[in-house]
């Protein structure tokens, strides 16, 4: 299944490059990474775009500032994979096998629908060990993921 990975952006030009190192960095390769630029003060939307020229899975856009909610929206709408993942501009994904595990969790749950936001402690067979690496390394990555399919549309 492809998947979406659907990034807000503002003011993050310090983080982006971490951000999107560790997408590209994934073992899971049918995603499309798209960066949602929120009317940034800063030089994200130039750094977006030169992210886009780089990998072909990597999509830019920039709108009018209207916050974090409607811009995932946005990125949503923009999206074509069938699972769909929020990440923000100021976090990463700390292991690279993160896509794939979620991507065999829906496989393999044909049923679910709905990866609600997990943290630290929660138990899902497959992504406990990431989790339990993140609160080990003491990292300030990827905290909460929120996946879904996009048969149900927009959370």
């Amino acid at each position: 299944m492809k998947i979406s990975i659907i990034v807000p952006v503002y003011n993050a030009e310090r983080y982006l490059d971490k951000l999107v190192q560790s997408v590209l960095s994934q073992t899971y390769e049918d995603y499309e990474l798209i960066l949602v630029d929120d009317s940034s003060k800063d030089n994200s939307y130039s750094l977006m775009k030169k992210y886009q020229e780089m990998d072909s899975r990597i999509k830019a856009y920039t709108k009018e500032n209207t916050g974090p909610g409607l811009t995932r929206k946005f990125g949503f709408e923009k999206s074509s994979g069938d699972l769909f993942f929020f990440v923000d501009s100021d976090d990463w994904i700390t292991t690279s096998d993160v896509l794939r595990e979620i991507n065999d969790l829906f496989e393999k749950n044909e049923k679910m629908d709905e990866l609600p936001a997990l943290r630290t402690g929660d138990h899902y067979p497959g992504l406990t060990d990431y989790l339990q690496q993140w609160q080990q390394d003491g990292e300030y990555g990827l905290f909460q993921i929120h996946a879904g399919s996009r048969k149900h549309g927009y959370p």
